[in-house]
């Protein structure tokens, strides 16, 4: 988030898309961290 999309959105509207976008980060990671976990773990069954 640049200080031109800050002037663009407003302040108010910045911090909001902020924080719904770390929010989608953080669940986005979260989903791909399971996607990972029962791979290995489905790896180390059939090994």
């Amino acid at each position: 988030m640049t200080d031109k999309d800050k002037w663009f959105f407003g302040v108010e509207k910045s911090e909001k898309f902020s924080a719904l976008y770390a929010q989608k980060g953080a669940y986005f990671r979260l989903i791909v961290g399971q996607k990972n976990h029962s791979y290995n773990s489905y790896r180390i069954i059939n090994n």
